[in-house]
């Protein structure tokens, strides 16, 4: 328990590089094409084109792994700039101080906007291998100090405020 909150100590020392880190993630490929029926849009895809550096990042839940790694969960913030697809007829209903809108094709609008978004991802925390076997948790803490941070596993990414409704 108590090594784990060091680590979470840790973790909470690097919010700089995991809203770096988290921003980065936010973008790749893997992420950069989100859906859900919450979007807006008429499929409730949505493709990520901007990104505001994360905030209010929480760290919670640092779990032991095995060997020497461990788990966390990250919840947080970010203003995100997206686009999406949306049909002619329905765009002319859309605020136009809040999108702008670019023509797609015949029968499509690309609108783009600005949101602000929750979401959660994996930290995974891992430290170099320990030389001694046996040491006291004051000897354990000080060897646990140089881990190397990474974010995985972006998920449940939702809109909690819009400026402006559609």
């Amino acid at each position: 328990m108590v090594v784990c909150q060091h680590v979470q100590t840790l973790a909470e020392n690097s919010l700089d590089f995991i809203a770096n880190t988290l921003e980065k993630a936010l973008l790749s490929d893997d992420q950069a094409n989100q859906h859900s029926k919450q979007f807006p849009g008429e499929t409730g895809d949505i493709h990520l084109s901007g990104i505001y550096t994360p905030h209010e990042i929480h760290i919670d839940d640092i779990e032991y792994l095995g060997g020497m790694i461990f788990l966390g969960k990250i919840v947080a913030k970010v203003e995100l700039m997206y686009e999406f697809a949306i049909y002619k007829s329905d765009a002319f209903e859309l605020n136009p101080e809040k999108f702008s809108l670019a023509g797609l094709n015949d029968h499509y609008f690309e609108a783009e906007t600005t949101d602000e978004f929750q979401f959660t991802a994996q930290l995974e925390i891992e430290f170099p291998p320990l030389e001694a076997t046996h040491m006291d948790v004051d000897e354990l803490k000080s060897c646990l100090s140089d881990p190397e941070i990474t974010v995985s596993d972006i998920n449940d990414l939702e809109i909690i405020r819009s400026d402006q409704e559609v």
